[in-house]
């Protein structure tokens, strides 16, 4: 008979193990529950202050180039003055076609630049009151 009192002894019993179960059900619970809970991901807000101009458009060489100064007559005479009114005649006339040429890139830069700048700054979502569109 000991050997039966000892043998029933020996075999668990069902009521300790349940203590065993619990904590590993609360643990596996709550470790699938964890990455359900937290906070939302959120955007940033807009910035407050105005969107910076767009950068001034690209001007070659010779957009940038002075007029050149005019030649004074080296004397009084007819044929001088003469000459000297071809030569500041010339240059006038470069000089105004240098300055169209600048006023045509300015305008082209306007159509295309602000058009461009004013969608970006809209798609962002940010204000665009000061934009500008020819």
């Amino acid at each position: 008979m000991k050997e039966s009192a000892n043998s029933s002894s020996a075999r668990p019993r069902p009521w300790t193990r349940l203590p065993k179960l619990a904590l590993t059900f609360a643990i596996c619970v709550l470790a699938a529950t964890s990455c359900a809970t937290g906070v939302p991901a959120t955007r940033d807000p807009p910035p407050t202050s105005r969107p910076p101009p767009p950068p001034p458009p690209p001007l070659q060489a010779n957009q940038r180039a002075t007029c050149p100064p005019l030649p004074l007559p080296e004397s009084d005479r007819a044929l001088v003055l003469l000459a000297n009114h071809d030569q500041v005649t010339a240059l006038y006339h470069g000089c105004a076609a240098q300055n169209e040429a600048l006023r045509l890139a300015a305008d082209e830069w306007m159509t295309t630049a602000w058009r461009w700048y004013c969608g970006a700054v809209q798609s962002m979502g940010l204000a665009a009151d000061g934009c500008r569109e020819k």
